[in-house]
């Protein structure tokens, strides 16, 4: 842990003088906002009936559930803003019957059950630069409760003449569960998604292939591009499919920049600066940010529930015994936890080919009673070649030792947890596919609590090839023949 901290600090002191010019460092985000709202609602039910000469049961359910949901945002270079409200319910009932015949006796049963939920979730965040500077505030908030409840019960008959039986059972419970955080951060500096400013230039290579641009596009033209593509990313709000839209935009840049060869892009050309690349999924982000981080967190957990049970035995019509029994538990479990700390991040494109992000963080425990630490640090270095290549190393490591002073169950807790992976990635079209992975991940926790103790390691180990070594398709009068690209 601490060969890997000093690894940290020594790199975030050298790589801003390192790679101070590179072609991610003009964008901006630009300003853009968006708001959405949705409903949904499903209802489905099954029945379904089995028989044999001894026995025959049947069995119906239905379950339905309504969900909303309602979303604010707003992006630019100054002020980052997010609102969430989340709302979900569900309903599903159960039944089912069966009978159960011989020649000494026969028997049937009921089963019974229904559940109810409900859950609400609100979260916001914020972070506003201070004037033209580079020092930032930052709040976020986030609130989960849901409310469960619910019951079964079961009828059982068993008919052994001059002998029978009635048995029911039942139970029924009520869970809640709360769950919230708070933070506040103050630092300096600035961190940018600039993936966009990659997806421009493989947009830009790939139309000099297919011929539908004469010429290297202009740097405003770049920049217009990167703008429309990071505001893309959140016309989902207004259309279900998002696509055709942003690929509008595109176009219209395109040709009021006078980029175009033709007055539009043709189909073959769309459908290849479409295709995915690479990259799948690395973000090229950029910039430095460090400052003090205060973070709260509530837990508030209850669970009740309560069984009944009555037996009653006969004999022809006489009832001769009888059982009855009842029971009820409840439990809670309520945690608080307030934590101070700092934070600090780099993240840096090395060019087209290379991305190198490292983060830590360490954060004390200051409520009265608690005590410890908890730190936690990543590094990774990706590289890529779009449509070629893409490789990558990762590793991780978590610290905590905390002691909780007003809850017996977590005492002390004191454990650690790394991962460190590999990926290469490797496609040339038409042709051939390798992708190879490794990772390992171990992990140790002890608890005070009754001496807990408990050790897990894992090694993963993945290789696949996909090799094509021959493809034809020939179809006269109706397209060229073609074949598998070497």
């Amino acid at each position: 842990m601490g060969r890997l901290a000093c690894w940290l600090v020594a790199l975030l002191i050298a790589a801003p003088s390192i790679t101070a010019a590179e072609p991610f460092s003009e964008f901006r985000v630009p300003d853009h906002s968006w708001r959405s709202g949705s409903g949904y609602f499903s209802f489905w039910g099954f029945e379904g009936k089995n028989s044999s000469p001894t026995s025959n049961s049947t069995s119906r359910e239905l379950n339905g559930s309504l969900e909303t949901a309602l979303s604010y945002g707003r992006d630019s270079e100054m002020l980052s803003r997010t609102a969430d409200l989340r709302l979900s319910g569900a309903l599903s009932s159960t039944q089912r019957d069966g009978r159960t015949q011989s020649a000494f006796s026969n028997s049937q049963a009921r089963d019974r059950n229904q559940d109810r939920w409900q859950s609400v979730y609100l979260g916001g965040s914020q972070r506003a630069y201070l004037g033209s500077s580079a020092w930032a505030v930052g709040l976020s908030t986030n609130f989960r409760a849901s409310f469960g409840e619910g019951w079964w019960r079961q009828d059982y008959f068993q008919n052994r003449f001059p002998l029978a039986s009635r048995a029911r059972d039942s139970d029924q419970y009520h869970d809640y569960d709360y769950r919230g955080s708070a933070a506040m951060s103050l630092g300096r500096g600035r961190v940018r998604d600039v993936t966009v400013v990659m997806d421009v230039h493989v947009l830009e290579e790939r139309l000099l292939t297919t011929k539908a641009i004469a010429a290297p596009l202009m740097p405003s033209t770049r920049e217009k591009l990167a703008r429309v593509f990071f505001a893309g990313r959140d016309l989902s709000n207004a259309h279900d499919r998002p696509d055709r839209f942003l690929w509008r935009e595109v176009e219209r840049v395109l040709r009021e920049d006078g980029a175009l060869v033709g007055a539009a892009l043709d189909a073959f050309s769309l459908m290849r600066i479409q295709e995915s690349y690479a990259r799948r999924g690395l973000a090229r982000t950029r910039g430095v940010f460090a400052g003090a981080l205060l973070e709260g967190l509530h837990s508030h957990h209850i669970q009740r529930s309560e069984r009944q049970s009555s037996s009653r035995y006969f004999y022809y019509d006489t009832l001769y015994t009888e059982y009855n029994s009842a029971g009820s538990a409840r439990r809670t479990d309520q945690s608080d936890a307030l934590y101070a700390g700092a934070l600090a991040q780099i993240h840096r494109p090395l060019g087209w080919r290379w991305q190198w992000d490292a983060s830590g963080s360490i954060a004390f425990p200051i409520r009265t009673g608690d005590s410890g630490l908890r730190t936690s640090s990543a590094m990774s270095l990706d590289w890529i070649i779009a449509d070629r290549w893409l490789a990558g190393a990762r590793v991780t490591s978590e610290r905590s030792y905390l002691h909780h002073g007003d809850n017996p169950t977590r005492t002390l807790e004191d454990g650690w947890r790394s991962s460190f992976g590999l990926s290469t990635s490797y496609f040339v079209e038409d042709h051939v596919s390798i992708n190879v992975s490794y990772q390992t991940l171990q992990n140790r926790r002890r608890t005070k609590f009754q001496d807990r103790q408990s050790y897990n390691l894992q090694n993963v180990f993945q290789l696949g090839v996909n090799y094509r070594f021959f493809g034809r398709l020939d179809a006269p009068g109706v397209m060229e023949s073609m074949q598998l690209r070497q």
